[in-house]
């Protein structure tokens, strides 16, 4: 566990000129003020590694004049590094995971400025691209504390609790770990996510703010059930659960831990809840089903997950991109959902693409699951998604998502190249990115 940042402690900023000579303050900087996140000296000379190649790339390709910013804040789990640049000449290729396939090119090119992002990007955790205007970029980085893996450790079976219950909203460190420590007992890995997995890790989160948890305890004070949902979105809260503890009546104990979780919900600006990883628990009938995504466990049988999302408040509709091979799905799911959507059809009208496309990978090789997130459009873009699964399948990754984002129209574009590389839409998350989003999976391993 690490002592959450106090209030007090505000991030660290530093705007400087697009030169190489800067590079000595950028890595002081990052070394003196990372310090204070607790990380370890691997991982702290990581984040200083990726942010010299990431500053050195920014230089080559920014025109003269141009500046820098650098901002690293304290985040509930490590630190966040995010660089800022105003640039046309951007390419940020290397920062595929599919760029280590070709490094021995990389090196007879000597494209060392794409090598330094490919070493950036494997010197950190976590990177995210936004582009808020048509020349900004905001790189974002994560490097992450090393949490301790608890390993398989067994609950026994479920305890008889004593009634009465009383609802948890302000849990400990110890329960909060304590109730993870029972998720990943009591339900397989694929109705929870990697948050689960460390329950060091969990609990920062949840005091972190970045995960939000309410707990059922009976009157003895031990954990019955817990529900977690993301703070992250205000419009679309993705949410995990619920998940029960003990042998008393599950379904009474999942649905008082479901009518909490909306209650609270319902004072915020969500528009929905949703989750994609639906458990058995989850009372089906106070929400509205998305749809399935197939689930292949390592050497075990395939299972159905289920999609669910509920209305907090009213949808008045919006104007959504669509390539056309996606049009008969997008409608029939849109009629059967009663939402009101204008689809725009996409279409090759010869605007500039950049050279390079860039996707974001999670991948959690113990479940066999990736998920393939487009942040950067380019040319080579069906390329590029070519190679990311053929690196994946290399991998024995068995089981390959897409998520595209029909607010963004060269998001929405990609659906022609998911299709044709053998990915099948499987349901829409009503408002999870900028529009609704569209969760793809590739077929063509599971068969």
């Amino acid at each position: 566990m690490h002592q959450q940042p106090l209030p007090g402690q505000q991030s660290v900023d530093l705007r400087l000129p697009a030169r190489a000579d800067f590079l000595p303050l950028v890595q002081n900087c990052v070394e003196k003020g990372a310090t204070i996140s607790g990380l370890s000296e691997n991982r702290l000379m990581g984040l200083v590694l990726a942010a010299e190649e990431i500053f050195l790339h920014l230089c080559q390709v920014s025109r003269p004049g141009e500046r820098i910013s650098l901002r690293l804040s304290p985040a509930p789990t490590g630190v966040d590094l995010q660089f800022s640049v105003k640039s046309k000449a951007l390419q940020l290729g290397g920062l595929n995971i599919v760029a280590t396939d070709g490094v021995e090119s990389l090196l007879a090119k000597e494209d060392f400025n794409q090598i330094g992002l490919l070493l950036a990007a494997g010197f950190t955790d976590h990177f995210s691209l936004h582009m808020p205007g048509e020349q900004e970029c905001i790189l974002q980085l994560r490097q992450e504390r090393e949490y301790p893996d608890p390993g398989n450790q067994s609950a026994g079976e479920r305890h008889q609790a004593a009634e009465p219950f009383q609802l948890t909203t302000a849990p400990t460190t110890q329960i909060l770990q304590l109730a993870c420590l029972q998720t990943t007992a009591y339900y397989p890995p694929y109705l929870y996510t990697n948050q689960f997995r460390h329950p060091g890790k969990f609990a920062d989160l949840v005091l972190g703010k970045e995960l939000a948890c309410l707990l059922l305890q009976d009157a003895m004070g031990s954990t019955c059930g817990m529900i977690c949902w993301e703070t992250s979105s205000e419009r679309a809260v993705r949410f995990f659960g619920p998940y029960v503890f003990c042998s008393n009546d599950q379904q009474e104990i999942a649905r008082q831990l479901t009518d909490f979780f909306i209650g609270r919900v319902a004072r915020t600006r969500a528009n929905i809840v949703f989750t994609a990883q639906a458990t058995d628990d989850l009372p089906m009938q106070q929400f509205e089903q998305l749809g399935t995504l197939d689930y292949c466990p390592p050497d075990e049988q395939c299972v159905s997950l289920q999609a669910c999302y509920r209305h907090m408040r009213e949808d008045h509709g919006m104007a959504l991109w669509c390539h056309p091979a996606l049009e008969e799905f997008l409608r029939r799911e849109y009629t059967r959902l009663v939402l009101i959507r204008d689809i725009r059809l996409t279409g090759e009208m010869g605007a500039h693409q950049d050279d390079t496309s860039v996707f974001g990978l999670d991948m959690n090789r113990s479940s066999s699951l990736a998920i393939i997130r487009p942040l950067l459009d380019g040319r080579d873009m069906t390329e590029n998604l070519a190679l990311h699964i053929s690196h994946l399948i290399k991998q024995n990754i068995h089981n390959i998502r897409c998520i595209i984002d029909l607010g963004h129209g060269w998001q929405a574009a990609m659906a022609g190249a998911l299709l044709e590389q053998g990915f099948t839409p499987g349901f829409i998350q009503p408002l999870a990115g900028s529009g609704d989003c569209v969760v793809f999976q590739y077929a063509a391993v599971q068969s």
